[in-house]
């Protein structure tokens, strides 16, 4: 029996979808909403994150190899301006990742920066994607 391409020809096209296919999930990844988060009603008591009593918090979570970590550094740094609250950014202890978001956080001189070593503090908060703010009345 005759196939009904040559063999260079099957090669080239189950090239083609595999790179389409993959491509396809990845956009897939790329575009879905991150989880979504019931935040605590208010700040846990058994929470190593240390907040400043008697004033607003906001909290800012990064995971170091988001690719829009930067962006939200970015945008959390203009909240803060103000000076009306606290500004606190946690970032996720990956090791093997780099600490070029980490410098990055720690150039705002009005925030300070917390690392999460085992999601404990992530898990506590109900943080589960990067990027996510979360606001705390001075109450907590």
């Amino acid at each position: 029996m005759v196939s009904p391409l040559p063999n260079g020809a099957l090669v080239g096209l189950l090239w083609v979808l595999s790179v389409l296919g993959g491509s396809a999930w990845m956009l897939r990844h790329d575009l879905a909403p991150g989880a979504v988060t019931v935040a605590p009603g208010g700040w846990p008591a058994d929470s190593a994150l240390t907040r400043r009593a008697g004033r607003a918090t906001l909290v800012l979570w990064l995971h170091p190899e988001c690719p829009c970590g930067r962006a939200s550094l970015a945008e959390f740094g203009s909240l803060g301006a103000s000076g009306a609250a606290e500004l606190l950014i946690v970032l996720a202890d990956v090791p093997g990742a780099g600490d070029e978001l980490e410098q990055a956080a720690r150039a705002f001189p009005a925030a300070r920066v917390q690392r999460d070593e085992g999601a404990r503090e992530a898990h506590r908060f109900g943080a589960r994607t990067s990027g996510l703010v979360q606001a705390f009345d001075a109450s907590g």
